[in-house]
């Protein structure tokens, strides 16, 4: 796997036919979305700030203008402890919230450099909101949506 360093080649990557020999490969693109929530911290006085993130392959439209994916979201969660030997609890803070949750984020990015995502319970956006726009452009394989108290990332991946 390669991470791009340009939005062209993210839009031009998928479905390219890579020979090798007598075999050859479609390739795809790979979307990661990070939000890290600072000062957002779980019960107990922990440290750790709440993250998001979500990951998978995306689809190209037909006419190649867009590419999007609705991916699972995963945050890192406390849970309720664990005793040690000599006494005391320790806390997990990075545990994979419960798999039987249905959130989901939509990603959508145009060839201009639009992005917008939209969080889903069960398939429909919460609130009924619309998706939102990054407020981010896209540099050195990367957007950065920097925020008072949240970070918002969304990366490529090429395999």
């Amino acid at each position: 796997m390669a991470n791009d360093t340009s939005l062209q080649q993210v839009f031009k990557y998928p479905g390219v036919s890579i020979g090798n020999g007598d075999a050859s490969t479609l390739t795809t693109v790979y979307a990661t979305f990070v939000e890290h929530f600072a000062n957002s911290h779980p019960p107990e006085g922990e440290a750790a700030d709440l993250v998001t993130y979500a990951g998978g392959p995306m689809t190209v439209a037909k006419d190649k203008s867009v590419l999007s994916a609705e991916l699972r979201v995963w945050r890192n969660i406390t849970n309720q402890g664990q005793s040690v030997p000599g006494g005391g609890v320790v806390h997990a803070p990075d545990a994979f919230d419960d798999p039987s949750a249905k959130m989901t984020v939509l990603i959508s990015v145009s060839e201009s450099g639009a992005a917008t995502y939209q969080k889903r319970l069960n398939g429909k956006p919460i609130g009924g909101m619309p998706p939102v726009p990054l407020k981010a452009k896209y540099q050195s394989g990367l957007f950065v949506e920097n925020t008072p108290g949240i970070v918002r990332s969304l990366s490529f991946t090429l395999a």
